[in-house]
């Protein structure tokens, strides 16, 4: 009985140091279109997602997935705030496409700095857009999403 437990004690512990050490570990390979996560603990956990740089041609709409390529899952009624910070002024559109591909746009602007917040209607999967208006190409210089 008491080996058991030092084997499984043992074996907890193997399992714990095979564990990433943090999440930055796990992005890695994150393609220029995907999302790093952060967890964030504050009075609670919020979902905190680092847009990547990128390019975005005149015209040209780019979306944004998680960190595994796949669309977020947001539970309806959850607010949603979208941020994008550009290299030089432009004008842009922004918002959510969910699981149909049904484009709901919740943002035009022009600047450097764009922001948005809106709530998601009903439970399921989502994936978040930014189309270049401008004239010329735009380079993404951070922002990030939250829920």
């Amino acid at each position: 009985m008491k080996k058991t437990r030092i084997f499984f004690g043992m074996l907890g512990l193997i399992c714990l140091v095979a564990m990433p050490v943090s999440a930055a570990d796990n992005v890695r390979n994150i393609t220029t279109y995907s999302i790093c996560r952060e967890d964030l603990y504050k009075d609670q956990i919020e979902d905190r997602m680092v847009l990547q740089q990128i390019s975005i041609e005149s015209g040209k709409t780019v979306s944004f997935y998680d960190s595994n390529g796949s669309m977020f899952y947001v539970s309806g009624g959850t607010t949603v705030t979208f941020r994008v910070n550009l290299n030089v002024s432009s004008s842009v559109k922004m918002g959510y496409i969910n699981q149909n591909g049904s484009r709901t746009q919740k943002y035009s602007g022009s600047g450097t700095s764009h922001k948005t917040s809106f709530t998601i209607p009903s439970s399921g999967y989502y994936r978040f857009y930014v189309t270049n208006s401008g004239s010329k190409t735009v380079k993404v210089t951070g922002g990030e999403i939250s829920f």
